[in-house]
């Protein structure tokens, strides 16, 4: 990442889709799909393996953020989507919080 020369750290960004459901509607099934996600993003030392930051979204039915499509296969890719970009505007706002974690530097 660049803040320190001669230490290295590993990013990783987990995206897992863990529901699936078809809706259903007074007995009757609906051709619409509804899907669950949550998005990790972590920072590791590789040194001594550390975690210098972890964030985590979730978008689910209880959230009202859900993923949707007319099979699981779109609404599975509908919540991956959003997911990552939920994640993405999280770690753009928190990088502050990223910096201080790796450097022990304020801004």
């Amino acid at each position: 990442m660049g803040l320190e020369e001669g230490i290295s750290y590993l990013v990783v960004l987990l995206n897992d889709c863990y529901s699936v459901r078809q809706l259903e509607l007074g007995g009757r099934k609906l051709n619409l799909f509804v899907s669950d996600a949550k998005a990790t993003t972590r920072i590791i030392r590789v040194a001594d393996g550390k975690i210098m930051y972890q964030k985590s979204v979730e978008l689910s039915k209880s959230k009202n953020t859900h993923g949707q499509g007319g099979s699981e296969e779109k609404a599975i890719l509908d919540v991956l989507r959003q997911a990552a970009q939920a994640m993405a505007k999280a770690v753009d706002a928190s990088f502050a919080e990223i910096r201080e974690s790796m450097t022990g530097e304020t801004e």
